[in-house]
């Protein structure tokens, strides 16, 4: 296994708070990969990466709902992008 990451070093290794990634917990799109008998959150590289594709979506402008649905495979890739291009031409 490799390094295991608090929920403080996650988050800045991402660029985002501590706050988010407790947030991304709650809605179900990133649960640390284990809790330490203290109740900390600890996340893996594969939480991480995870973090990285959650932020990169964030950052096209997928709203969290989509990005859920995409991390579960309810939805398909190209579906998404045609709901975001759908999006932003009604936006213009």
């Amino acid at each position: 296994m490799g390094k295991v990451l608090s929920i403080g070093e996650a988050a800045k290794l991402a660029g985002v708070s501590v706050q988010t990634l407790r947030h991304y917990d709650k809605l179900g799109l990133l649960a640390p990969s284990h809790l330490s008998a203290a109740g900390y959150r600890r996340y893996s590289e594969r939480e991480c990466e995870r973090l990285q594709l959650i932020r990169a979506l964030r950052e096209v402008g997928f709203d969290l709902d989509t990005i859920g649905q995409l991390l579960e495979s309810k939805i398909e890739p190209d579906d998404a992008i045609r709901m975001r291009l759908e999006a932003l031409e009604a936006e213009q």
